[in-house]
């Protein structure tokens, strides 16, 4: 890397592209431990995943008190917080058995 940037030469050896549902997943799993929270417009325009399996989930987990909807976003409650991991893995559950959306010509 210094050497890369002191010959002004190539800085990174390998590059890998995530793929768009492992992407999908991270930005789940990031942005519900914030409180952003995950928004169904951004999810399904930046990775072409459908969101209504991960909705049906969260609505699921609103009724037990874990989750809520704030304005368009899905955020996790005090008790959401609690059991965090568990939600997060039953949505990415959920997004692994999803089918892609079309790309919109």
């Amino acid at each position: 890397y210094i050497d890369g940037i002191r010959q002004h030469g190539p800085i990174l050896r390998e590059c890998k592209t995530i793929p768009m549902r492992e992407r999908a997943g991270e930005y789940v799993m990031l942005r519900l431990r914030t409180n952003r929270g995950i928004n169904a417009e951004e999810y399904e325009k930046g990775f072409l995943m459908p969101f209504k399996p991960l909705e049906a989930l969260l609505s699921r987990f609103e009724a037990r008190g874990y989750a809520k909807k704030e304005e368009d976003n899905w955020v996790l409650t005090e008790q959401g917080w609690l059991v965090s991991n568990q939600i997060i893995l039953a949505l990415n559950e959920a997004q692994e058995k999803s089918t892609p959306l079309a790309k919109k010509r």
